[in-house]
């Protein structure tokens, strides 16, 4: 059988060899082009599933986006409603004649203030925060008025010294804190007797006697700080007005006795 094909070769003309040649390279021609359509049809699917996937990152992105603005919105404007009360309240505190009801009145806003705050920085369902007034004396910070977060027995009795704490370092230097994380600040002492999850903390110093702290589980945004500051200045009319009150009720009591 070979002999026959060797034989069968030898009697082929020239020209069969070059058109066979010829023949082989356009094949061999159409199938590199095959190969390299197929390969830019691939590429072509492949950038197509690329943008797809950018495209619905993108997608993904702006929708989160947009769940946390509709968020932010809907807690400034649950902010601002709660808020309108006390200022009314502030505002009849202040044109009230120096008594004892005027007093009481005084403290009441406070503590009216620090529980609608504890509701007011929610951003998200379910979060828990708890907010504290702290008046400084002596180089500490006792806490004046509590939310509900904090335990029964810490209202008028906790106590933070200004120089070996957060608070007292956003009292001293007379800046708000937001911190995310208090375990990882050099000023935050850890609290043995303490089973409190809280982290993060927002600190306002108000005027030159005091500090507003707000605790969260999670960071919070700066409208939860721009709330506080909202909150801060209420509490500082509030105790003015209750501190002004003070001379005027001694100068009453001496004048009975």
């Amino acid at each position: 059988m070979g002999d026959f094909f060797k034989e069968l070769l030898d009697k082929m003309p020239g020209w069969f060899f070059a058109c066979a040649a010829i023949i082989f390279l356009i094949g061999l021609g159409g199938i590199i082009l095959w190969f390299v359509l197929g390969a830019r049809r691939f590429s072509a699917e492949m950038g197509k599933d690329t943008k797809l996937q950018v495209l619905q990152e993108s997608l993904s992105a702006e929708k989160e986006n947009n769940r946390q603005n509709i968020e932010r919105v809907s807690q400034l404007n649950g902010a601002l409603a709660a808020i309108n009360p006390l200022l009314d309240s502030l505002n009849k505190l202040r044109v009230m004649d120096p008594s004892q009801e005027k007093m009481y009145s005084a403290v009441n806003l406070i503590k009216r203030a620090i529980d609608t705050l504890a509701n007011d920085v929610k951003s998200k369902a379910g979060e828990r925060h708890r907010c504290g007034l702290w008046i400084e004396s002596d180089r500490n910070l006792r806490l004046q008025a509590a939310s509900s977060g904090f335990p029964n027995n810490y209202a008028q009795y906790r106590v933070l010294h200004v120089d070996r704490s957060l608070a007292g370092k956003s009292f001293r230097l007379g800046q708000i804190l937001n911190i995310p994380d208090v375990t990882t600040q050099d000023e935050w002492q850890k609290n043995e007797q303490s089973t409190s999850k809280y982290k993060s903390l927002i600190c306002v110093p108000i005027n030159n006697w005091g500090v507003l702290t707000i605790d969260g589980l999670n960071p919070m945004s700066d409208e939860c700080q721009l709330i506080g500051e909202v909150y801060a200045t209420i509490l500082e009319g509030a105790f003015n007005e209750y501190m002004s009150l003070l001379p005027s009720l001694h100068d009453d009591e001496e004048d009975v006795s």
